[in-house]
């Protein structure tokens, strides 16, 4: 089953944009073993990162606008005051930038290190604060 994780990009994530996230996961995940390569979805403005372990596989996106606010008002409403590393709770709904994590089925957890690596490289980004969809719930 794939799952996935936002990094909501408060004010603070400044330099955070799809140029950065390339540049960013090339030099990080690169020296893990991972190949990276880009790809298009169809309506999306910026091309997604697949990082490739193998047969396994993380797709990680730059989002930004309309989509993004929305998503994030419902984050804020969902997850109420509870917002993680000090962030009010009322600048959770007006992120419009975000980094979008969907990690492969990994049955096995075969993959829980390559996991880790990138929930921990989203988490070194100043001013982001990590949103697990499954479980609606802040990333802690």
């Amino acid at each position: 089953m794939t799952w996935s994780v936002y990094a909501l990009l408060t004010d603070e994530a400044s330099p955070v944009d799809a140029a950065w996230l390339t540049s960013e996961c090339t030099c990080v995940f690169a020296a893990h073993g991972c190949s990276i390569a880009e790809t298009f979805q169809p309506f999306a403005r910026w091309p997604a990162l697949i990082l490739r372990w193998g047969d396994w596989s993380a797709r990680l996106a730059y989002d930004a606008g309309e989509p993004v606010l929305a998503d994030s008002r419902y984050i804020q409403r969902v997850a109420g005051d509870t917002v993680p590393k000090g962030v009010p709770a009322d600048r959770i709904g007006r992120c419009g930038r975000r980094i979008r994590a969907v990690f492969g089925d990994d049955p096995q957890r075969d993959h829980t290190d390559q996991v880790l690596w990138i929930i921990d490289f989203l988490q070194a980004i100043p001013g982001a604060v990590l949103f697990d969809t499954a479980r609606e719930a802040w990333w802690r």
